[in-house]
C-alpha cells in the first residue's frame, strides 16, 4: 500500500518499520487475488493480534469465530488519549 494516509512507520521501532516497508510500499503481508473486474479478494492474512488493553486480543476473536457467529468484521485503530 502507499499514498499519503498511509503511516510514516512504528513508534520508537525502526527495526519493525525497515521490515514492512521497501521502496516506499507498506508491505502488510496480506495474500489475495485480483479478479477479472478489478474486486481484491484478501484470502490470508499475517497473524497479527492487536490487544486492547483492558480486554482479548481482538484479531483473533474475529478470526477463530464459528461460521455462523460472524458474519462481516472490522478492526479500527485509534490514539489514546493518555
Amino acid at each position: 500500500m502507499r499514498g499519503n494516509i498511509m503511516m510514516k512507520g512504528y513508534l520508537k521501532n525502526p527495526k519493525a518499520t525497515q521490515e514492512v516497508f521497501a521502496s516506499g510500499w507498506f508491505h502488510t503481508g496480506d495474500r489475495g487475488v485480483m479478479h477479472e473486474n478489478g474486486y481484491i479478494e484478501i484470502r490470508e492474512a499475517p497473524a497479527v493480534a492487536v490487544v486492547h488493553r483492558q480486554g482479548p486480543e481482538i484479531d483473533p476473536v474475529l478470526r477463530d469465530a464459528p461460521d455462523e457467529g460472524v458474519a462481516d468484521g472490522v478492526q479500527i485503530g485509534a490514539a489514546t488519549m493518555e
